[in-house]
């Protein structure tokens, strides 16, 4: 999903916890989109770009993710690893020395 979503080889996400977030403006724009049973996403109903998703799953069920692409100033994480490298582009080589986990 994050590959069609992004148009890009793979989506660098961030997350927060749903309590710590709030829109400041443009709510009334956004629009949400149940992508499976247990995940909706959120996307910009001008141009359609995606804004952030959120799980019914037990353990994501506290955070909002949201695609790093999103943000106006930069972000320098504190920590660092692939997920989902069980469904990553065939033809993209992950050689930066990261953990890696086949899924989340």
């Amino acid at each position: 999903m994050c590959r069609k979503a992004h148009g890009a080889a793979f989506g660098t996400y961030a997350a927060v916890r749903r309590d710590g977030h709030a829109f400041t403006a443009g709510v009334s724009l956004v629009r949400e989109y149940q992508s499976s049973e247990a995940v909706t996403r959120l996307f910009c109903s001008i141009c359609g770009s995606p804004l952030m998703w959120r799980s019914a799953e037990a353990r994501f069920a506290s955070w909002i993710f949201f695609p790093l692409g999103t943000l106006d100033t930069p972000c320098v994480a504190t920590r660092q690893r692939h997920i989902h490298v069980a469904s990553k582009a065939p033809w993209h080589v992950i050689c930066d020395g990261w953990p890696q986990t086949k899924q989340y």
